[in-house]
């Protein structure tokens, strides 16, 4: 999304409804912040050696541990 896609909008404030209907339209895919808790305790889960997490290397994995 860029700044010239975001100006020929309108400038009308739609909240959350909004982003997600531009998000949707963009086609992005959007981690919300139960998603992302989920993804935090997957990596939490996967620790080892005394580190507090094992950060994903793969973005895919990483959306499918989220969902």
């Amino acid at each position: 999304l860029i700044i010239a896609d975001h100006s020929a909008r309108t400038s009308n404030k739609e909240g959350r409804e909004g982003f997600d209907a531009l998000a949707q339209e963009s086609g992005l895919d959007v981690v919300t912040f139960r998603d992302w808790k989920k993804i935090e305790e997957a990596e939490e889960q996967a620790a080892r050696d005394g580190a507090p997490r094992e950060k994903f290397v793969d973005v895919e994995a990483m959306i499918r541990a989220g969902r």
